[in-house]
Parts: structure tokens; sequence; C-alpha cells
């Protein structure tokens, strides 16, 4: 009893043996195999326990097919001769084969693609924008994830596709080994694999499109690498009627504010410096020496180079404006949205900390009486604001530090305004009768007319795509003022 049960053991290891090694026995060998096996487990059901440890679920499938198949042949009385002619397979075969191969082959590419889009782009939104890497780097990235997950997924796919119960091709080792079979096989994962990859695609239909915007975003945020310091800063603050020495407590609110919260490195003037600007409210408060004015800065940010037409994003995740003012305009739309929601949620008629109140007849929320706001800019606006008469002795200056620069006398014309770095928008001249003014550049014609639209300052020898599209904030400023009761900003 016991020499026969090691010999059912024998059998259940030579067939486990069999279907995992490789190069795979002949097709006489399995058949004696699978007899074997299949006379070890009518006699001994631990051997069919063993069997079913040692076999994957689709591996056991595709040996109960097999023993269908030995059952319906006659048993092998000799082996064949090494030298006999191999049966080449049917089409039908082939196509059983591309199918068997194919199949698995779509829920790998579908898996692949479909993770593969849906980390990249998440990647692209979040750490593309907050570091500044390009979108292949970000579809980089998201490779690595789907290559990691198809290492988990791989053997749940291939077990999906045993349980579809599809027809396996009836051919010996030898036939699997013709280059017909094998030019099957390669077919069938070639079309499935095509197949499933554009299945995968699908969550581009559902994702928003967005221009190509490979360089890094601009922050929001205050530049944290430079310092606020002007070689021409004048504490100047540009209020509604607003008297010097509110101007002067306006500036020094704001300059006090910067000195306390900046955490950036302090540059050297007058080689490094940048635009600092801030909106301050100026509300009564009462103290031992009488009524005064309090000033609390509301908004504050410094200046950084605008985009040019070739990055500008629309989807709203660049800002493409960083010029100090209108960064800290921006700031301060916030601050009013957060007033609002707050007045708001909570249903309030009245409240100490808000800067507003609610109008007796219409009940919309008004600034508190004796409450004024003011915007503090370091430097003048850039545009028309920026055109003022300069001093002599700094027109001396200048001329002096030219020379020294070069070493020689300038005998170039002097000029006793402040020259703005805004371009004209769109201007063209009129005068097509004088040569010498149509050959003058347009930049150059207008850089002294008042009140035509401009663009912001910029190197003119840039290529046009960097080149930027944004208008001058003095231009901005006074669409606001007219337009917009936000804020009331006069010289």
């Amino acid at each position: 009893m016991l020499s026969l049960r090691l010999v059912r053991r024998r059998a259940v290891n030579r067939v486990a043996a069999a279907f995992h090694s490789k190069p795979p026995p002949t097709s006489a060998e399995n058949a004696a195999l699978l007899r074997d096996l299949e006379t070890a487990l009518k006699t001994d059901p631990e051997a069919a326990q063993r069997l079913s440890t040692l076999l994957s679920p689709s591996t056991t499938r595709n040996l109960s097919r097999a023993l269908n198949s030995v059952r319906k042949s006659p048993p092998a009385t000799e082996t064949a001769p090494a030298t006999a002619v191999v049966t080449p397979p049917t089409t039908q075969e082939l196509k059983m084969v591309a199918l068997q191969m194919g199949l698995p082959f779509i829920g790998f590419g579908f898996v692949d693609n479909f993770i593969m889009i849906i980390a990249g782009d998440y990647i692209d939104l979040t750490l593309g924008v907050s570091l500044g890497i390009s979108s292949m780097a970000a579809a980089g990235i998201g490779n690595t994830i789907s290559d990691i997950a198809g290492l988990g997924l791989g053997n749940v796919v291939e077990d999906f596709c045993a349980r579809l119960g599809l027809p396996v091709p009836a051919l010996t080792s030898e036939q699997m080994l013709l280059k017909s079979t094998r030019l099957a096989k390669v077919t069938g994962s070639s079309i499935g694999v095509t197949i499933g990859c554009l299945l995968g695609m699908v969550p581009l239909l559902f994702l928003e499109t967005r221009p190509k915007n490979d360089n890094p975003a601009p922050s929001k945020t205050s530049d944290s690498n430079e310092s606020f310091r002007s070689p021409h800063m004048n504490d100047m603050a540009l209020t509604k009627m607003a008297s010097p020495a509110i101007a002067s407590s306006v500036a020094r609110s704001v300059l006090q504010w910067f000195e306390s919260n900046s955490q950036c490195r302090k540059k050297i003037p007058p080689s490094e410096w940048t635009v600092l600007a801030g909106i301050v409210l100026r509300s009564p408060s009462l103290s031992d020496a009488g009524p005064s004015d309090k000033f609390r800065v509301l908004t504050a940010a410094t200046g950084n180079k605008c985009l040019g037409r070739r990055d500008l994003n629309a989807d709203g995740l660049v800002v493409n404006d960083c010029h100090a003012e209108v960064l800290a305009r921006r700031a301060f739309l916030r601050y009013l949205y957060a007033e609002a929601l707050f007045w708001q949620e909570n249903g309030l008629e009245s409240s100490e900390q808000s800067i507003f109140e609610r109008h007796a007849t219409s009940h919309r929320l008004v600034l508190k009486p004796q409450h004024s706001l003011h915007l503090f800019i370091s430097e003048a606006p850039c545009g028309d604001a920026a055109i003022y008469e300069l001093r002599q002795d700094i027109v001396d200056e200048l001329v002096q530090q030219r020379e020294a620069k070069t070493g020689q006398a300038d005998q170039r014309e002097r000029s006793e305004l402040r020259l703005t770095g805004a371009k004209a928008h769109n201007k063209r001249s009129r005068d097509v009768d004088d040569q010498k003014d149509h050959a003058t550049p347009l930049d150059k014609k207008f850089a002294q007319a008042v009140g035509i639209a401009r663009v912001k300052s910029g190197r003119s020898d840039l290529p046009p795509e960097k080149q930027t599209l944004s208008m001058s904030c003095s231009d901005k400023l006074a669409s606001k003022n007219k337009h917009s009761n936000e804020l009331c900003v006069h010289d």
C-alpha cells in the first residue's frame, strides 16, 4: 500500500513538473503523464489535493481540458520518430492561439495606459505647478506608477481571462514551436496590446485640455528671493486726497510690515532691488493723547517679471501679470471675498472686527465711516505714471555714472524726463510724408505721448513670443479707478 501511494505521488509530481518545465515534453510523453495522473487521482484523494496546491487555477482548468482531449484519443503505443514531419496547425487553430495570447494583452494595455494617464495628469496639476516640472516629466512619473501597478494586476488579468472559458487549441509541443504558431502568438499579442492601449485612453475624453506650458509657474505670493530697496525710492502713497502726513504714515506702515514679516535675503542697493506695493486701511483710534489715525496693512506683495505671450495660461493656474501693485490688488480682492463670506455665513447685522457695516436702506456692505483705503507703491507704476521730470542734480549724477562706466565723455542728448519703459500698444504713425519720422521705431516715437494704451516694459530685442501682452499698471489702475469702486487711487 505504501509503495502504491508512493508511485501515485511520483506520478503527480511528474505531471506538475511537466506542466512547469521548459522546454515542454513531447506529445507522447504528455499523453502518458496525463493517463498516469488520471489513474492516480481516481485511486488516491490525497494526490488530487496535493495537485491542487501545486497548480494555479488557470493551469488547473487547462489541465482539465487536456484530460478530456486525451480520453477521446487512443493511447500511443510507440513514440514517433524524431525525424517525423510535424503537421502544421490549421487556420482555425492559429486563430485560437492568437485569441488566447491577445486577450490578456488587451487587459494589460488598458490597465497600463489608464493608470498612466490618470496619474500623469494628477501629477502635472500638482507637482507640475508647485515644482515646475514639465508635462513629459509628469508623464514619466505616471508611467512608473502604471508599471508598478501592472506587477500586482498581472495575475488578476490572467485569472479573469482564464475564467472566460475560451477554447484551447489541441496542439502538440512541436506544433507550438512552428514558425506559423509563433507568428500567430506575436500577432495576437500585438493586436491585443494595441486595442488595450486605445481603450485605456478613455480618460482623455473627460480631462480638460490645457495649452502646452513647460515653463515653471510663477508664485502668486511675494518673491522670497528678493528684498525691498529702490534706488529712486520715495515714500509716496497713491491715495485719494491724501495729505503728506497720511501718505508718509501709509508708506511707513507698509515698510515696517515688510521688514518685520519678510523672510527673504536682503539685497544690496542700488544694483539689487524690487518693487513693493501694499493696501493699507486707515481707521480712527482713541488714545490718551487724543484722537489719532491707526494704519493696518491688509495686503502686500513684491514684484516679479510678467509672462510672455507664449506662456499665457487661461485656466487660472498661472498668474500672467506679476507686478507688485497687480498682485497686491489680487490679494485685496481675496480679502474682500473673505469679508463678504464671513458676513453671509454668520448672518451678522454688525461686527466690531470687520471694516464694513450694513447700509441703513440697501443693507449692502459699505466701508465704515472715517475709514479709508490707501495704495502704496515704492515705484511709479509702469506706463504714463512713470513719465515725470527729473531734477537737474539727478540728471548730472546719471551722466557722471555713464561717463565713469564708459570711460569717455557722454555726447548724447540729455533728457530731463524720466522715460517710461512701457511700449505703445498697436500705435501706428499717421505722418507718412515725413521719412525720418516714419523710420523712427514706434516705441521711441510715442515714448512721451500721453494718453495711449501701453503694455508692460521689456527688452525690445526679445522675440515676439516672449514679449508680454499685459497692459501697463498705469492703464490698469486708471481703469479700475474709473469703472470700479473697489479702490480709489489718485496721485
